[in-house]
């Protein structure tokens, strides 16, 4: 995705498709109640993450291939939030629910690499010698996931998965103070936009 187009195109369409795709379709498979207040919170927030894409002038320069492969992750996002949120409502907790996911894609994506790039095999010299970073960065992710995991079970699908995307904020916040990116009017509306959505979404919620 990102070899065909820029992050800051790519990303937010990547991230802000699905919340976008979920207020359609989770009331259908899911049969989430979303309010009106709701709808109008997750909008705003999406509109703040689409403006991101015009904050470099991107919009002038669309690279066809890197948006389809951009929607081909959106897609992706929405359907395993449908499938945990799914896990996540049936199992007795959804925490364990999200321990054995990710013991079985530990596994599962571990057999798939061996079978499928066998000539890009990861030394076991890289393994040992970063093996603190790598248990680390599993930590993180496992529980980064986890409350969003117990989150499905207790409001409705796509205000999780807009308040999710907060991520890009930061993101962008980061970009500023750590890359020394230009913050310009566009992305402060965009900063603007998605504090606003998800106030409106935490005040629909309750």
């Amino acid at each position: 995705m990102y070899s065909f187009s820029e992050i800051s195109f790519s990303y937010p369409i990547a991230r802000g498709s699905p919340t976008l795709i979920l207020l359609v379709i989770s009331p259908l498979f899911l049969g989430d109640d979303i309010s009106y207040l709701n709808n109008i919170g997750a909008l705003i927030l999406i509109c703040g993450i689409f403006f991101l894409i015009f904050s470099e002038g991107n919009y002038k320069k669309i690279n066809f291939k890197g948006l389809g492969l951009s929607l081909m992750v959106a897609s992706t996002i929405v359907i395993y939030t449908l499938v945990d949120a799914k896990g996540a409502r049936l199992s007795e907790s959804a925490i364990s629910y999200g321990i054995y996911m990710f013991a079985i894609e530990g596994i599962t994506f571990n057999i798939a690499y061996i079978l499928f790039f066998k000539d890009k095999k990861i030394p076991f010299e890289f393994i040992f010698k970063e093996k603190y970073k790598i248990l680390l960065a599993s930590i993180l992710v496992t529980f980064a996931y986890l409350p969003i995991l117990y989150a499905f079970t207790k409001v409705n699908v796509p205000s999780v998965a807009a308040l999710r995307e907060i991520s890009i904020l930061f993101t962008s916040i980061y970009g500023v103070y750590f890359l020394k990116e230009k913050f310009g009017f566009i992305k402060v509306v965009s900063a603007v936009l998605i504090v606003v959505g998800c106030i409106i979404i935490r005040m629909a919620v309750g």
